[in-house]
């Protein structure tokens, strides 16, 4: 389970899953605790994100699992 949260603290989505779907990922979860969730992750959509990140941020992201928790 993973959870995205707003700037305010409250739970935005809660992915459950997530899976490969050809060259896609598929993310399933839930919006905003009731809505049910089932998107897909383009590879062409990862590119336009990296190319997004500076390299500090990235770095950054990569280094955030061995980070510790906000809460």
């Amino acid at each position: 389970m993973m959870r995205i949260y707003t700037p305010q603290n409250d739970e935005l989505m809660h992915i459950t899953s997530v899976k490969r779907a050809g060259p896609c990922l598929l993310l399933k979860g839930k919006i905003m605790q009731t809505m049910p969730l089932s998107a897909e992750v383009r590879p062409e959509e990862i590119r336009k994100f990296l190319k997004m990140l500076s390299f500090k941020e990235l770095f950054f992201l990569l280094t955030m699992v061995f980070r510790k928790s906000v809460n």
